[in-house]
């Protein structure tokens, strides 16, 4: 009865934010194709934008972990870009990075297919989360890097017919203060966060 009581609670919270949220988001993208603002201001939209992107983010999270809870989650399998992708997250800390002064870099390695299928929302959601705690621990002049690899494996039962599946890694690198052997073990805990001292920029609830 309570975890019904707070999956309740969560779909009430969820609508409620998400509501005000997008209409702060679609203000923000009529702002955007405005030519009314010059290069300070059009970095603060920027930044605006980024911040607006981070809390939908957020709440997918949250409602992502109900759905797993639930048993309800699906993925939503469909041709697209990884390049494109990683280019569109790129984009949404582009305020962000110039304000902290920080370089983001992205390499793709030739072999990486210019088209994969799977769930693009879910991928970019992961690559975001990523890259914004990398931020988030990264001082001034710092560089942060995407790097993007392909390797093609056998398919086990179609070994005979020489058909082969691509495993693509994405691994984001930073220069921050790194996690501790002990505290690695700890990181996919609910509503775990590292102790103070260690990582004291960090904000977040643990999710």
């Amino acid at each position: 009865e309570a975890n019904e009581m707070r999956r309740e609670y969560l779909k009430n919270i969820f609508h409620k934010v998400r509501t005000p949220l997008n209409s702060l988001t679609m203000g923000i993208d009529i702002l955007e194709y405005s030519n009314n603002f010059n290069e300070s201001d059009r970095e603060s939209l920027l930044m605006m934008k980024g911040a607006s992107d981070f809390m939908c983010d957020t709440l997918n999270d949250v409602q992502s972990m109900q759905k797993i809870e639930e048993g309800k989650l699906e993925l939503s399998l469909a041709p697209f870009s990884l390049r494109e992708a990683v280019t569109k997250v790129f984009s949404t800390f582009h305020g962000t990075v110039i304000a902290k002064d920080i370089v983001l870099k992205k390499t793709f390695t030739p072999n990486v297919p210019s088209m994969l299928v799977g769930d693009r929302c879910r991928i970019e959601h992961v690559i975001s989360n990523l890259l914004s705690n990398a931020i988030k621990f990264s001082s001034n002049g710092m560089t942060i890097s995407v790097n993007v690899t392909a390797d093609s494996i056998h398919i086990m039962d179609t070994i005979i017919s020489g058909n082969k599946e691509t495993v693509v890694t994405v691994t984001v690198s930073d220069q921050g203060p790194g996690i501790s052997a002990e505290n690695q073990r700890k990181l996919f805990g609910n509503f775990v966060q590292i102790q103070p001292g260690e990582m004291q920029q960090g904000q977040g609830s643990g999710l």
